[in-house]
């Protein structure tokens, strides 16, 4: 039997490494529930962290007049066993702020095609 450590498994699926350190306890379907919501709430940084594909768009104006201007950037990402499209509005430093227009896949070519209607 083949065993891979937790480190292994994160290098390939980051959730799955996340959802078997958490179920690894006594309660472990309730700390499976707590994974998956705390992914649902981080899906924007998640995604933008496992992200395949981008493509600038244009910049993203606020209707708030404190917040800077963002860059929206298209992504394609693969995590959690799907493949995901959106688009991220980004700032200056890099760090995304949220996932719109968001769509999970299980095609490639599926979200390829969702991908490239974004990009237009």
């Amino acid at each position: 039997m083949n065993m891979m450590s937790a480190v292994q498994i994160a290098k390939i699926d980051p959730v799955a490494a996340l959802i078997q350190s958490l179920t690894s306890g006594p309660d472990a379907e309730g700390a499976a529930s707590i994974a998956r919501y705390f992914v649902d709430s981080e899906l924007a940084d998640f995604c933008w962290s496992a992200r395949q594909r981008e493509a600038w768009i244009g910049e993203y104006q606020s209707l708030d007049g404190d917040v800077e201007t963002l860059d929206r950037i298209v992504i394609f990402s693969v995590f959690d066993g799907r493949f995901h499209v959106g688009i991220a509005p980004v700032d200056g430093d890099g760090c995304v702020h949220d996932l719109r227009q968001h769509r999970s896949f299980a095609s490639f070519w599926d979200a390829d095609e969702a991908f490239e209607r974004l990009r237009q």
